[in-house]
């Protein structure tokens, strides 16, 4: 006669007891995100060096996709026309890859047609022109 245990892969949950969790789950807090970063930041020059650095490379690789959206490509018809694995442009694309150098931003441009232009400013001079909300008012 078999059991009438529940195996180890089932489990059932009353209503009542998933209603009661909801209750002790705190409600979303919505967050100033560019506030937040402020604060984190504040007067530390590092940390605002890197904050730029990391928006930097968001408009790069932004503009890399719009490029490529925009010719009516797909990852993968990029890559044949580079001579890479869909792979390679899927990680040109994405944020946290490092391994981004100007040889490859420059052969991904390339292949949508585009060349990339690389400028040089005195750091005050591109900070006013990029100013960090929050963070440039109070200076």
């Amino acid at each position: 006669m078999k059991s009438k245990r529940q195996s180890k892969d089932t489990r059932t949950i009353s209503r009542d007891s998933v209603a009661e969790k909801r209750k002790r789950v705190p409600p979303y807090e919505v967050v100033d995100l560019n506030a937040w970063l402020v604060e984190l930041v504040g007067d530390d020059e590092n940390a605002r060096t890197a904050l730029e650095e990391t928006r930097s490379s968001f408009a790069l690789i932004k503009e890399l996709i719009d490029l490529r959206e925009r010719a009516g490509l797909t990852q993968k018809q990029l890559a044949g026309k580079m001579g890479v694995t869909q792979q390679m442009v899927s990680k040109m694309e994405n944020v946290n890859y490092e391994g981004r150098t100007f040889a490859k931003i420059w052969r991904h441009a390339d292949a949508l047609g585009y060349r990339p232009v690389i400028k040089f400013e005195p750091i005050e001079k591109w900070r006013k022109k990029h100013p960090i909300a929050g963070l440039d008012d109070k200076r």
